[in-house]
């Protein structure tokens, strides 16, 4: 009697780990949600406008401590002829970041975010 039970018990946890299973590799995530303008302009005021300036155009308040100005990104395309260099502007943003990172790592001890 207690080789069924413990056949029975063996058949029923095959069936549910069969039944279970790993997830099918076919199965739809949901895609991620594409960024909006208002993320953006929200991101741009929080990290950028301090130095470019609510409008873009390299007016902000810390513009002026700076040794080199900051670029006027209303004439960005322009000055890329006439077409907006992702690549570049992906390569300049991640590099800033890394700049941050590092500041930020090396000066913790002064409590001052850069």
């Amino acid at each position: 009697m207690s080789h069924i039970m413990a056949i029975l018990l063996g058949a029923l946890l095959v069936t549910a780990f069969v039944v279970s299973g790993p997830q099918s590799k076919n199965e739809r995530k949901p895609a991620p949600k594409a960024p909006s303008a208002a993320a953006g302009q929200e991101t741009f005021l929080k990290y950028c406008a301090s130095c470019h300036g609510k409008t873009g155009t390299g007016d902000g308040p810390a513009a002026f401590v700076l040794k080199t100005p900051p670029p006027d990104l209303t004439t960005l395309s322009k000055r890329h002829e006439d077409k907006f260099p992702a690549g570049f502007v992906s390569v300049v943003l991640t590099l800033w970041q890394e700049l941050r990172f590092a500041w930020s790592r090396r000066h913790a001890h002064l409590g001052i975010p850069f």
